[in-house]
């Protein structure tokens, strides 16, 4: 599925993003990948993640997922140094079946240790996403 979205928009800037959801399921049981770019509010960002998925709910035409795994996510800042988590991620997924396809949405939530140029003492950070999108 290809998925998208915007971060910031309560914030100073717009961070625009998107990328690909992957996955493989064989009854309720399957996995499930994600990488995702972004370009916007003076940084550019990196978002991978992979895990085990469960389909927890159909309701009419909207399957319900659940899933998790490790995440690695990365900033880079126009202001010249990077900085990175690596840790664990959960998300809850919602596809709505079409003709052809479907339509889609996840919230995605990871946290983990950050670390790298510019940051004096590494802590534990949160982060999250909404990405909508179409696939198959």
């Amino acid at each position: 599925m290809a998925m998208g979205g915007v971060s910031g928009l309560t914030g100073d800037g717009l961070h625009p993003f998107g990328g690909l959801e992957l996955g493989l399921r064989r009854g309720r049981w399957g996995g499930v990948a994600l990488g995702q770019y972004g370009y916007g509010n003076d940084f550019e960002s990196v978002l991978v993640a992979a895990g085990p998925l469960v389909k927890v709910a159909t309701v009419d035409r909207i399957d319900i997922f659940v899933h998790g795994g490790a995440a690695y996510y990365s900033e880079r800042l126009d202001a010249g140094f990077d900085r990175d988590v690596i840790g664990g991620y959960g998300a809850l997924s919602l596809r709505v079946k079409l003709p052809v396809g479907a339509l889609g949405a996840t919230l995605s939530i990871w946290t983990g240790r950050l670390d790298g140029q510019g940051v004096t003492q590494p802590a534990m950070v949160t982060g999250h996403r909404v990405s909508v999108g179409i696939g198959l």
